[in-house]
Parts: structure tokens; sequence; C-alpha cells
């Protein structure tokens, strides 16, 4: 059995899957997602070609979209073209815990399946609006920044993990897929009523790792 640790850095590209019916900003017309960073620390428990492999880290995740539809105000029955973007930026420590096969006792190509459990330390969601183009409700611009962890937003998630690696001596390089099973946005969620309405964390890591081997 063989014990190794050391310092994981990478980044990773991140959305949410959002079903998302009509509501006061209309249809989903596209998304983009946010790049962040993840680093801290992973652990090897290597027996053969199998290892466990747990690691701590900080983790930026978050999404972006935007929305285009029809809203009618109830006062005047005036019609208006409502365009919507919100922005998610949210942060978290993270706890991946991976087993994974490799090819070779000593390293080469790697198969990692696994799960993860991450909580929520930072971060928010904002909504701006405008109407035919003007900014919407008489103000400067509409902002609705009701996500944080500690209002409207899921602070805990768990989720699957699957991916390829290599190693190479001590240095590990690896292409991780993630999958939330929690609806992050809970406050939308509310808002429209919709019990269809989800929305997880996805997210597409790419990682090295410098692993120190502590065996006598």
């Amino acid at each position: 059995m063989k014990f190794s640790l050391g310092p994981r850095v990478g980044v990773q590209q991140t959305s949410q899957k959002n079903y998302y019916p009509d509501d006061l900003y209309g249809q989903l017309q596209g998304s983009t997602p946010r790049y962040g960073l993840q680093a801290g620390i992973v652990g090897s428990i290597q027996c053969g070609h199998f290892a466990i492999q747990p690691a701590v880290l900080y983790s930026q995740k978050g999404f972006r979209y935007t929305q285009e539809g029809l809203y009618t105000f109830f006062y005047d029955k005036s019609t208006y073209v409502v365009t919507a973007s919100t922005v998610s930026n949210l942060d978290y420590i993270e706890v991946p815990l991976n087993l994974v096969y490799s090819i070779n006792r000593e390293g080469g190509f790697q198969i990692i399946v696994g799960l993860y459990e991450a909580t929520g330390v930072g971060g928010k969601t904002s909504r701006r609006a405008t109407l035919d183009g003007k900014p919407a409700y008489g103000g400067p611009i509409y902002s609705d920044d009701y996500g944080s962890f500690r209002q409207g937003l899921q602070r805990y998630d768990i989720g699957l993990t699957g991916g390829v690696g290599y190693k190479y001596k001590a240095l590990q390089v690896q292409a991780i897929y993630g999958l939330g099973a929690f609806n992050v946005d809970q406050q939308t969620r509310r808002n429209i009523a919709a019990a269809n309405y989800n929305s997880p964390n996805r997210s597409l890591q790419l990682t090295a790792a410098y692993l120190f081997s502590f065996n006598p």
C-alpha cells in the first residue's frame, strides 16, 4: 500500500442545467458558463492498480444566462419586451472522493469515478432587466440580488464525478466531469412555484497534482 499527498490546482467550466418554464422574464435564450479556479490538497492511498483519492478544495462555480419574453402590466394592460440576464458567481469548499484505476501500477492512463460534497462559502446571484431597451421599473436598472447562501441559494451540494487522467511519476493530470444532485437556485423555484424547475451544478475540471510519497 502506498501513501502520497500534494497540492492540486486547476481550472473548471461550470454551468447549471435549467429547465425553465415561462415566468416574468420569458423563455431561456442562451447561457454561458463560468470559468473558475480550483485549488487545494489531494491525497492518494494506492493498492495495486486502484487508488482512493480524497481532496479538500476551494472551488469557484456559477453560470450566466439570458431570457427574453413579453410582460403585461396588470394596472394598464401595456405589454413590453423584457430582456433579462442572470449572473451567478458561487464559491465552495469541496471535498471529492475518487476511486482511480491505473493501467499500470506506477502510473499511466487512469479511469476515475467518485462523488463529492460541497459547502457554499460565498458568492451571489444577480438579475438585471430592461423593458423595450429601457431600464425596468423606472429605476436606473432592475436589480434582484437575492442570491447568497444566506438567502435564496442552496448552501450544500453533493454529486457524482467521472473522468480520465494520466500519471507520470509524481505528476498527475486529470479531466473530471461533476454533476450535482441538488437545486442550487431555491429562490427562483419558490418565486415561480414550479416543481419542474431544476438547477443542479455541472462542472468540467482540468486539474494537475504533484504527489509526494510518504512511504518508508
